[in-house]
């Protein structure tokens, strides 16, 4: 009985010591995406991982890095914020330099820290079918600096706002610039 209670007993310490080195789903993920150059413990809550995309909700919100921004497509229903001018994450060799690209649907307020996107916008697609505000050095001010139009696009949003944006606004489905 000794040996038997001895063995369980070795068998089940040795079962939480391997438990305790295999990393968790959640630790594997906040891993990689560190190796990205994004801290996961500043992102918006409510994230998964999906390769290289980091997804909040239904797809409300993606952060795509890697070869996933590589593609730089944007899909109808999306508002698109490319790190980059040209909707490009400037990989010219083939091969991605580590660039990212926010899609965003839906309404509300969108803070840019929320994606680890926060002044990093240089180039924008809006293929929604609403406008959308956007705001410099938010939440320190209620007025938007600026509107983009339903269907609208820009590959290079000049000095006066590149790498400035750090909150949009998506108006409700009856809303526009006007």
């Amino acid at each position: 009985m000794r040996r038997f209670v001895g063995g369980i007993l070795v068998s089940l310490g040795l079962v939480l010591g391997l438990t305790t080195l295999v990393p968790t789903a959640q630790a594997a993920a906040e891993s990689r995406l560190a190796a990205a150059g994004i801290d996961a413990s500043e992102l918006k809550p409510g994230w998964v991982l999906d390769g290289e995309n980091v997804v909040w909700g239904d797809g409300d919100a993606i952060l795509s890095f890697g070869t996933a921004a590589a593609s730089n497509a944007c899909a109808s229903g999306y508002l698109c914020l490319y790190d980059n001018s040209s909707f490009d994450d400037q990989n010219k060799d083939g091969v991605p330099d580590g660039e990212m690209i926010v899609r965003l649907r839906g309404t509300g307020q969108h803070y840019m820290s929320w994606y680890n996107f926060d002044n990093k916008m240089s180039s924008w697609k809006n293929y929604m079918a609403d406008g959308v505000l956007y705001f410099f050095n938010a939440p320190g001010g209620a007025l938007a600096d600026g509107c983009w139009p339903s269907g609208q696009s820009s590959y290079h949003v000049g000095q006066w706002a590149n790498d400035r944006v750090s909150a949009i606004y998506i108006f409700g489905p009856t809303g526009d610039c006007g």
